[in-house]
């Protein structure tokens, strides 16, 4: 439901355009929103990411992307178990992954 109301709220402010916006700070307050959860779980969430890495993106749409990603690992992962995200710059672009052993 929360995810639902949030893709609400993107898409009625109709805020499509691309921005700058430093990539590694938005996966680490996505990481760090979701670490609750986590703790609550009984799970290791781990994060690997450059201090910063910008790019220009669409900021709402990228933060609901990796939210979505983390919630599932974090779902289907077993207590005890680890999920480890990880950023990092490439020749062609960025890596984004997000790895569990659930």
């Amino acid at each position: 439901i929360d995810q639902l109301l949030q893709l609400a709220r993107v898409d009625a402010a109709g805020d499509d355009a691309f921005t700058a916006c430093d990539i590694s700070e938005l996966i680490r307050q996505v990481c760090a929103d979701c670490g609750a959860d986590a703790v609550a779980r009984g799970q290791t969430l781990e994060l690997d990411t450059p201090p910063a890495l910008a790019a220009t993106v669409q900021a709402d749409w990228l933060a609901i992307l990796a939210r979505n990603l983390i919630d599932n690992a974090l779902r289907y992962t077993p207590a005890g178990g680890r999920i480890n995200v990880s950023l990092s710059e490439e020749a062609n672009g960025m890596r984004f992954t997000v790895a569990d052993n659930g």
